[in-house]
């Protein structure tokens, strides 16, 4: 073993032994400890060459590095408690590293780089896990040739994937070192290598060790000298300490993350279900799913309180983020229920024939699609060409999902011709993916289009009447001066000034909407009896439908990009759509509650929106556009997708190396890949092996 390996594995087994004196809650000794110091102190000096190597790769200077703050500090624990019981079990030393892409290197050509970069070797293993690309490798060195390549698929479909899928990210750490044990027999095999490459610094460690033990001895000696103070009473363990507030932070943030799109993505998968079985068949997944989204609408509103103007202090923080924390994974847990009987149900890989065989009718209906879409979509530009922007690159977006999708197709047929009915499942998955979201593009379009002949319709009549009312207000005030309602009324009117007819239909009815409900509210506070009720009543009418407006163009939009937008645009269009459920059921007996809260639902939508946006943009421009994810993974963007290009060749690759078996369901977090994207790979003398979820 290169001398590099060996001191890296010194180093972490000498951090390792001396950190239980004295441990934090993170797993690692304590920054203020005497013991820490030394430690500290031996690792740089051991690990130099090591940290000297990366050449601009992630730098493995723990066992777990994260470098996207995804795990929380008790997922870190419980990961590294399982990293240990396999190293001591098996012999093997198990390096997880999160990074938030590969960039246009493969999963696993990256984690075979990262591993060679790091002095990996011998019986180490690494897992990479690219949250943004929803990409998954592992690597294993030389000498842990008894796992096979079959065996580290499945380690990647069967246990880690369904983890990743379900947001379980600690968890998938977890399973990645369970499976390890199991493939590898659970049994300790001394390596030769392991003795080996480590020249004359054998004396000059030993000694280290020594020391660093005395130090560490007398250290704990005097921790445990009679009269000094104790943190319990005798014979009572310690109090565990009181987690970090932005530790739980962190962690309730990644939950909600997880959670939303595991139920967007359920969503997704019991559509395609319903179409197959009809709707008796998922009614359980469906009722299960209600259950979940409700769990998480809570768990964004309660975050939502957290982001508002309002703050709490300390204790009450905590008790909001253990209740996000709480119904999140109460969300998960039910989705979780339902796995394996929608496994059952939706296996694809059984299907994968007839699936495929239904495809092309669904795609050829999508590209119909595409024809009647850019039709409206030009009217929307004659007619209201600012509005328009907001879905311009749909067509675009939709064509490069329809191209993968025909790929796709022809990648599943050449694998049920090879017998791999993984890779055809998967092609099957990746086809049905695309097209949907092809079709959440040009839905988007199209409710543009419907609102669009709304204002060719209603936009005049609609101008009138909000004269109408704001003249009937005024004469009213003018009767009965009222100062609070004239404030109102003069808002109303710079608000009309400020939307004359131009040249956007579309902006100019929005606005009119929202100027109408707002009117009819004026005029029910300045009158009394039926009148008003019958004022209030289109107030509130009027309101919903805005807000509905509002809420759909934000959710079309966060939909179909969801993969490159956060937590924030999530939390501000739910709370929304939490708004606009509430408008509906309170219109009838307390208008005026309803009209408030379809007023706050629109502004949260409107909120969502331009953050969304934002945040896409941003992301789009990072990753040099057109990216198309799908839970196979991220497809590469821009150019063509035709000849047998790099998609089919990706499935493909999958069978000539074997592929692999297992369901590919999905409800509750279920795996989506037959070899990978990529291929194997191997660096530094090991194998690693690439996969998506």
């Amino acid at each position: 073993m290169p001398r590099r390996v060996t001191l890296a594995r010194l180093g972490v087994s000498l951090s390792r032994s001396l950190s239980p004196l004295v441990r934090t809650p993170r797993g690692w000794p304590s920054p203020r400890s005497g013991v820490f110091a030394i430690v500290a102190a031996l690792c740089l000096l051991l690990l130099g060459p090591a940290l000297a190597a990366a050449q601009g790769l992630p730098t493995l200077d723990e066992r777990i590095v994260d470098q996207t703050d995804t795990l929380s500090g008790d997922q870190r624990d419980r990961a590294l408690a399982a990293f240990e019981d396999l190293e001591q079990d098996a012999g093997v030393q198990l390096f997880a590293l999160f990074v938030e892409s590969t960039g246009d290197t493969t999963a696993s050509d990256f984690v075979a780089q990262v591993a060679d970069a790091n002095g990996l070797d011998g019986n180490d293993a690494l897992l990479v896990v690219a949250m943004s690309d929803r990409r998954d490798a592992i690597w294993v060195g030389p000498l842990l040739d008894e796992v096979s390549d079959d065996e580290l698929d499945l380690l990647l479909a069967d246990r880690i994937e369904p983890e990743l899928s379900a947001g379980a990210y600690g968890q998938a750490l977890v399973a990645a070192a369970e499976g390890l044990r199991d493939a590898r027999g659970a049994t300790l095999q001394t390596q030769d290598a392991d003795n080996g490459g480590g020249g004359g610094i054998g004396g000059f460690v030993a000694v280290l060790l020594l020391l660093a033990g005395g130090a560490a001895l007398f250290l704990w000696w005097r921790s445990r000298r009679p009269g000094e103070p104790r943190t319990g009473p005798p014979g009572q363990a310690t109090a565990e300490p009181e987690r970090d507030l932005d530790d739980l932070a962190r962690e309730a943030n990644n939950l909600l993350l997880e959670t939303d799109e595991a139920v967007r993505q359920n969503i997704q998968e019991l559509g395609f279900a319903e179409a197959q079985f009809g709707a008796a068949e998922v009614e359980p997944f469906r009722k299960a799913l209600d259950e979940a989204r409700a769990s998480l609408r809570d768990a964004f509103a309660l975050r939502q309180q957290l982001d508002d103007s309002d703050p709490e202090t300390e204790a009450e923080q905590r008790q909001m983020l253990g209740e996000i924390i709480q119904r999140c994974e109460s969300a998960q847990g039910v989705m979780a229920e339902q796995r394996e009987h929608f496994q059952t149900l939706r296996n694809m890989e059984r299907d994968a024939s007839e699936l495929l065989e239904q495809l092309p009718g669904a795609l050829a209906a999508s590209e119909a699609h595409i024809v009647e879409s850019e039709h409206r979509l030009e009217q929307v530009r004659a007619e209201a060409p600012a509005s328009a922007e907001e879905v311009a690159g749909n067509i675009e977006e939709a064509r490069k999902r329809l191209a993968a999708a025909r790929e796709a197709i022809e990648a599943g047929h050449a694998a049920l011709g090879q017998e791999a009915g993984a890779a055809a499942a998967l092609s099957v998955r990746t086809a049905q993916e695309t097209v949907a979201q092809a079709a959440q593009l040009l839905g988007a379009i199209d409710q543009l289009a419907v609102v669009l002949d709304e204002a060719r319709t209603n936009g005049q009549p609609l101008r009138a009447d909000v004269a109408s009312d704001l003249a009937a207000a005024r004469a009213l005030l003018e009767e009965h001066p009222d100062p609070a309602l004239r404030a109102r009324l003069d808002k109303l009117d710079a608000r009309m000034s400020a939307a004359p007819p131009g040249d956007d239909l579309v902006r100019e009815y929005r606005q009119l909407q929202q100027v109408d409900s707002a009117a009819n509210a004026l005029l029910a506070a300045a009158t009394e009896g039926a009148e008003s009720r019958n004022r209030e009543e289109t107030a509130v009418r009027l309101a919903i439908r805005s807000a509905e407006t509002q809420v759909n163009r934000a959710e079309a939009f966060l939909e179909s990009r969801r993969h490159g937008i956060g937590r924030v645009p999530r939390t501000r269009i739910t709370d929304a759509e939490r708004e606009l459920d509430r408008a509906r059921d309170l219109a009838t007996e307390q208008p005026q509650e309803a009209l408030a809260a379809a007023t706050r639902a629109g502004e949260l939508a409107d909120d969502a929106y331009e953050m969304a946006r934002q945040e896409f943009g941003a992301y789009d421009e990072r990753h040099g556009g057109g990216r198309v994810v799908t839970r196979g993974g991220t497809l590469p963007g821009g150019g063509g997708w035709g000849g047998g290009g790099m998609l089919a060749g990706a499935i493909l690759g999958s069978i000539l190396s074997g592929g692999r078996g297992g369901g590919f369901g999905g409800f509750g977090g279920g795996s989506s890949r037959g070899g990978g994207f990529g291929g194997g790979g191997g660096g530094g003398g090991g194998r690693s092996r690439g996969g998506g979820w």
